[in-house]
């Protein structure tokens, strides 16, 4: 019941209101007081530059793998990580090799 009055309240919000009041937010705009036209034309110059980012975004992303790793730091954390998982498998396997060799000469 919460989620969809939730929900619902979160569909009947104006993006440009809702952006114009979180930029509003900023500590260097808190004393400002602005009129709710002014309010307005700020939100919507500022829809219009995170909508013109947002499709900037998107057309670079056309041509390029969505699954490529493209930071640094997340790239060296997957061969960190790939490397780390084969050796414990690898680790494994020999100690497997090592049990089931004991076994045979415990057996004879």
């Amino acid at each position: 019941m919460q989620l969809r009055s939730r929900q619902r309240k979160i569909e009947q919000l104006v993006d440009e209101d809702e952006i114009a009041k979180s930029f509003m937010r900023q500590p260097e705009l808190r004393g400002t007081t602005m009129d709710r036209l002014e309010m307005q034309e700020l939100g919507r110059i500022l829809k219009g530059d995170v909508d013109e980012a947002w499709r900037r975004k998107q057309e670079s992303l056309v041509g390029k793998n969505l699954n490529e790793i493209r930071e640094e730091h997340r790239w060296f954390r997957a061969v960190q990580d790939a490397d780390s998982t084969r050796r414990i498998k690898a680790e494994r396997a020999e100690r497997r090799r090592k049990e089931r060799i004991a076994a045979r000469g415990d057996d004879s």
